[in-house]
């Protein structure tokens, strides 16, 4: 750029002086580009060696599909660790119609304990959402399998388990219409059967969220008279929640007939 300011402040002599002067602006607004464009495109290069990195490692030999599911195994049963416990259960999510070593792996009576007892530890927090969606979608899969699903039914308090967060999650319908399909799967494909006990604790929770419907309802129509429409919209959403979560409990109802 010196160079270039150099040259612009001397004098114009002749027309072959001009020449010059263009053509070292031409090379110079080349330089400039040059270096624009490799500035630019750092990132980006920084990005394709990352991924190329990560693609070989996967491609390794000695990182079999057998040492991964082991590896995934051991993150669904770390304690108190969620986010290792979602990267698990993605994993055995994503490779489940895949590899029989993979459900072999997931399906073991000391892994599914360690999930089991990961879920149970969660509570209403938005923290703990992602864990318990993965889980069960992960849990669906395990339940709708016949020839694992009896491993999961035979596994401690399972039922309980999510009956419980039936109970927990009754104003999120979709984690707790996920919660019943879980239920319902496992019922078809193995021998777990909802008691009486069971029976009656959903059929008290459903008598909450009935009673829950009508409170939304009579405040959606009394804001509407009151010209409160911010307020109506939000009661007109927790009524349209609480219709869903009923809507998904009555899925149920096939099993106690």
């Amino acid at each position: 750029r010196r160079a270039l300011h150099r040259v612009m402040r001397q004098p114009v002599m002749d027309g072959k002086r001009g020449e010059k002067i263009e053509s070292n602006i031409v090379v110079a607004q080349a330089y400039v580009r040059g270096w624009l464009a490799r500035k630019n495109a750092v990132p980006k290069a920084e990005w394709i060696r990352k991924r190329l990195k990560h693609t070989t490692t996967r491609a390794d030999p000695r990182h079999s599909l057998r040492e991964r599911a082991k590896q995934a195994a051991m993150l669904v049963c770390a304690p108190h660790n969620l986010k290792e416990c979602v990267r698990g259960c993605t994993f055995f999510i994503d490779h489940w119609e895949l590899s029989e070593t993979c459900r072999n792996a997931v399906t073991s009576a000391d892994v599914l304990h360690a999930l089991m007892r990961n879920i149970r530890s969660c509570g209403r927090s938005t923290k703990q959402v992602p864990l318990l969606t993965v889980a069960y979608d992960l849990l669906e899969l395990v339940a709708s399998d016949s020839e694992h699903a009896s491993t999961l039914a035979d596994s401690r308090d399972c039922l309980n388990i999510i009956v419980e967060h039936m109970q927990m999650f009754r104003d999120r319908p979709s984690l707790l219409e996920s919660a019943v399909n879980v239920v319902l799967a496992l019922c078809e494909n193995s021998n777990a059967h909802l008691g009486r006990k069971v029976m009656g604790r959903i059929e008290s929770l459903m008598e909450i969220i009935r009673s829950n419907r009508t409170v939304h309802r009579r405040r959606a129509m009394s804001f509407a008279h009151q010209g409160k429409h911010d307020a109506e919209v939000e009661a007109r959403d927790a009524l349209l929640q609480t219709e869903q979560c009923l809507a998904a409990l009555k899925k149920l109802n096939v099993l106690g007939a």
